[in-house]
């Protein structure tokens, strides 16, 4: 089943159009080339733009100031989940106004949020796990095939210790 969601950075006034980022200017292009080239499959660009320009339209800029260590945690969080910073405020507000209102109960959202982070935190273990269980297989084997390289050199140079004695050891030395 696709994905009916339409993402859009209103930070940046661009919308994912099938993993890409496009400008309103990018998709409307997108859109004539497609005519152009007789493909008249633009329904999810159509409905792309539509959106975009809907968002941008039904939007402000607000400007706020806060403290840096709130900043910081912004940007830490932004990256974490690999979305810009407006996008984390603009949740952070929503959820904030929706228990203002009386629509979520914040505790219940938290408590959801908990699990959720519980079981990303078990998944991750079980990730690191396995991870290292495979860098100790990889180790081991690593051991195992230097021990057989030495054993040969050994068994290499016992051979040429053995045969040079028998060279030396077997003759005579003429003394003068």
């Amino acid at each position: 089943m696709a994905d009916l969601t339409i993402k859009i950075d209103l930070d940046e006034g661009r919308v994912s159009v099938e993993g890409d980022w496009l400008s309103e200017e990018e998709v409307k292009s997108a859109i004539k080339a497609k005519i152009s080239s007789e493909d008249f499959d633009i329904a999810s660009l159509a409905d792309s733009l539509k959106n975009l320009q809907g968002a941008l339209e039904n939007s402000t800029m607000i400007n706020v100031r806060v403290a840096k260590d709130m900043a910081k945690k912004f940007e830490l969080l932004a990256r974490d989940r690999g979305e810009g910073i407006g996008n984390i405020l603009r949740e952070a507000l929503g959820i904030f106004l929706a228990e203002e209102a009386g629509d979520i109960d914040i505790e219940e959202a938290e408590e959801d949020e908990e699990e959720e982070i519980v079981e990303a935190i078990e998944e991750d273990d079980e990730d690191l796990e396995a991870e290292e269980s495979e860098e100790e297989e990889s180790e081991e084997e690593s051991k195992e095939e230097e021990a057989e390289e030495s054993e040969e050199d050994d068994e290499g140079t016992e051979r040429i210790s053995r045969s040079n004695r028998g060279r030396s050891g077997g003759g005579r030395r003429r003394r003068r």
